[in-house]
């Protein structure tokens, strides 16, 4: 893998799910969708994609499609109030 194309410098380069033993495990409510973090967020799903490109917001990108964990925007969201 060329140094272009490594992210694991990048924070927020992967999703961190809950895993057990037996691998990963993670609900529906775990992971977001664009949309479910525009609603959140209150933004539109355009500059959602945008940020979870940019790395402002974690994601990971699965195929043509853009995944977010809860637990990494809540922790981002909750540090931003303090």
């Amino acid at each position: 893998m060329s140094a272009a194309t490594d992210r694991s410098d990048r924070p927020g380069w992967r999703l961190d799910l809950p895993t057990t033993r037996g691998g990963l495990q993670a609900t529906a409510d775990d992971v977001l969708t664009v949309n479910d973090v525009a609603t959140l967020l209150q933004l539109s799903p355009r500059t959602v994609a945008e940020y979870g490109a940019r790395g402002v917001l974690p994601s990971v990108k699965i195929g043509r499609h853009r995944r977010f964990s809860r637990r990494q925007l809540e922790a981002l969201v909750g540090g931003q109030h303090r």
